[in-house]
């Protein structure tokens, strides 16, 4: 075994490269935000991070421009969470295992998609990409809007059948009797 160091890396900080080769994410692209030597092999490995804030790391074989690379995969569309959600971060420099609630979302500075702030329940904020957050549950609104007991949330849908209407007697004190019922020729239109 030698201990020669590789020749110089072929891509640099803030380059934009694509997955050309191997098993793993074939044919995304990515800027390069990271650059060392490979501990897996000869030669350097990179740290990419892709249109959807994901981080994708590659040996400088698997690399080339975004020209020569196959159409991008289509990937799952994630959807935005709403604040009150509770999750848990997956992935990141930071974090890991923590679970907390989302107080707070934003556009992500590190590619397509959203960032999230995250309150744990011992006081600590965490911020983290869409992408390295897991849900463990919806806000509580929405999981009473999907209960069958809940109100409808079209104000102007009817009431579930099981419910009494309203009978004319509870309005009396708020109408007076001769507008309660107006005739035809009293209505101005």
């Amino acid at each position: 075994m030698s201990d020669e160091k590789p020749s110089g890396p072929r891509w640099a900080k803030g380059d934009q490269v694509a997955v050309v080769a191997g098993r793993k994410n074939l044919g995304v692209r990515g800027e390069v935000f990271w650059v060392g030597e490979n501990k897996y092999g000869p030669g350097w490995r990179y740290g990419l991070r892709d249109s959807m804030g994901e981080t994708i790391w590659a040996s400088e074989d698997n690399l080339g421009p975004p020209e020569e690379a196959p159409p991008e995969p289509e990937r799952e569309v994630r959807p935005v969470l709403e604040k009150g959600t509770i999750v848990e971060i997956t992935s990141g420099r930071e974090g890991v295992g923590q679970q907390g609630e989302v107080f707070w979302v934003g556009d992500s500075r590190y590619g397509a998609g959203k960032r999230y702030g995250i309150k744990a329940q011992d006081g600590e904020t965490w911020w983290a990409d869409e992408a390295q957050v897991e849900v463990i549950s919806a806000p509580a609104k929405q999981e009473a809007a999907s209960s069958p007991d809940a109100a409808p949330s079209d104000p102007g849908a009817p009431p579930p059948p099981d419910a009494p209407m309203p009978e004319a007697d509870e309005f009396a004190d708020f109408v007076d009797e001769a507008d309660a019922f107006p005739d035809d020729e009293d209505i101005p239109f």
